[in-house]
């Protein structure tokens, strides 16, 4: 490969991020990764000659560029470092991918740089679904669409679930409430069983039709664990929303694609087909859902599986969730980290920089009732969300601040500067959560709470809130609880001062 040749229209497509110039920055990208990639591909196609990369769009988990060797197009995927939700969109990705190959359900899988979560694939260079299906082909598209969904269901990771069509369509689809409540008696009778790991974004823009007359899904960029055939169900109601005249060859068009595509079902011919064309009448709400709606979905899911003298789950809440993978802290981490808390100590410009004198007193840590003495809920809420705030405190060094570290001082006048920052130090457990805070380990934080931060001892998350505004009706009545941490939704059902897994999640 003779090089490559940077064109840097980062500014044109604002790809330049403030908060995160290292992840966001075109230049930066192709320093650090630029000859690797090359290497990647030519190893992966032969591809040799000059290359280009260049920006072609930004998005919430990942970065996408397209790189072009000779007449031969990739694409690259560099999603968002130190973030759990990227992390686990990497490798739901990745996989798929992998498994997808011999059947050209995704692009080519050239390689990736696994520690940087970087995806290559080489693109196909064929028409956007979006700009080749017509009023005339519209049913031949949907087969194909169809077939994509059901030789990708194939091949899907599974898991065991519970609930009904009802429970899902309402609580973790945007529907209209009248639109879904007009179908409620039918959903209700469907069982979900298993979810399966599907594509849950519909656009057609995201497919490329190739030669054979089959789909491929160039831009994956959604994967959740949902019911069986949800991805074939969205796809439906994008098919409607741009052909609504054509309702019904839609709907026979997906299902004996599906069919064809080696998909199945737990229905009959009949119902499934109904399911189908459900989803391609229903009215979306424009308006975003929060997924704290999964969490009710998971309530009524489980108060539906109870007998009439078994108990009921009377609340629920949705928590962030934080994927810990344990790794060893390198030095240059512990390094950093040393300095920085001998720094702030010693240079007043640092402390003024901070909206606090040098010779200022120390104010107490004052924490709310609430706080110091967090009700099981909230235990049980954290615990369920594994510390997904602190893994910001990795690039942030634990939010720690002169006035923290003064504080601690107070009670430990024998130690220096030094001395300060190596007692710190030596909290650092053999192994931290990846991407995480140095002190996060596998049982939380191993700072004791007068060595943390006043950032860390007081904020509250939105979920964590929502607790502790229920924190009277959980001590007065005992009533149980459902935490659903995350998208992947792992329910904890919680009663009175236990936490036990929710049988069948």
């Amino acid at each position: 490969m003779e090089g490559y040749v940077m064109r840097d229209t980062s500014q044109a497509v604002g790809l330049v991020d403030a908060r995160n110039q290292n992840w966001a920055d075109f230049r930066v990208f192709v320093q650090q990764f630029g000859a690797q990639i090359c290497k990647l591909v030519n190893a992966a196609t032969g591809a040799s000659g000059a290359a280009n990369i260049e920006p072609a769009g930004k998005y919430y988990l990942y970065t996408l560029y397209k790189l072009t060797v000779g007449s031969q197009a990739f694409d690259i995927q560099y999603f968002r470092p130190g973030s759990s939700l990227s992390d686990l969109a990497f490798n739901r990705l990745s996989g798929m991918m992998k498994v997808g190959q011999d059947d050209q359900l995704f692009q080519r899988h050239i390689g990736f740089i696994d520690e940087h979560m970087i995806l290559i694939a080489q693109a196909n260079g064929g028409p956007a679904l979006s700009e080749k299906i017509a009023t005339d082909s519209v049913d031949a598209w949907s087969r194909a669409l169809g077939r994509w969904h059901g030789a990708i269901s194939q091949k899907a990771p599974r898991r065991t679930a519970s609930g009904t069509m009802y429970n899902y369509l309402r609580h973790l689809y945007r529907g209209e409430k009248h639109d879904v409540d007009e179908h409620r008696d039918f959903l209700q009778s469907l069982p979900v069983l298993e979810e399966v790991l599907v594509n849950t974004n519909s656009r057609l823009s995201h497919y490329t039709c190739l030669s054979d007359g089959q789909v491929c899904l160039t831009k994956p960029t959604a994967f959740r664990m949902m019911p069986l055939a949800w991805g074939l169900l969205e796809s439906g109601l994008a098919l409607s929303k741009r052909f609504p005249d054509h309702i019904e060859q839609i709907v026979d068009g997906l299902v004996q694609g599906w069919a064809e595509g080696g998909g199945q079902s737990n229905w009959e011919h009949a119902t499934f087909r109904e399911i189908v064309k459900v989803f391609c009448t229903i009215e979306p709400d424009t308006r975003h859902i929060h997924e704290s709606h999964l969490a009710q979905g998971y309530l009524d899911a489980f108060n539906s599986t109870r007998g009439r003298e078994e108990p009921r789950v009377e609340l629920a809440f949705q928590s962030p969730h934080f994927d810990v993978k344990l790794k060893q802290p390198t030095k240059t981490a512990i390094k950093a980290l040393r300095s920085r808390l001998i720094d702030i100590q010693c240079a007043p410009q640092i402390v003024e920089a901070e909206g606090q004198r040098p010779d200022a007193p120390i104010e107490p840590k004052v924490r709310s009732a609430a706080q110091s003495n967090p009700s099981n809920a909230l235990g049980a809420l954290c615990g369920a969300c594994s510390g997904y705030c602190c893994q910001f405190g990795l690039q942030n060094h634990a939010y720690l601040k002169a006035s923290d570290l003064a504080a601690f001082s107070e009670t430990r006048p024998d130690l220096d500067h030094e001395g300060i920052a190596d007692a710190y130090i030596d909290k650092i457990k053999s192994r931290h959560a990846r991407n995480g805070c140095l002190f996060q380990g596998s049982k939380g934080c191993s700072l004791p709470r007068d060595m943390r931060s006043q950032t860390c001892n007081a904020y509250l998350c939105g979920s964590a809130r929502q607790v502790l505004a229920n924190e009277a009706r959980l001590q007065k009545s005992k009533a149980r609880v459902l935490f659903v941490a995350g998208s992947k939704g792992a329910p904890t059902l919680w009663s009175d001062t236990k936490t036990k897994p929710l049988s069948g999640a």
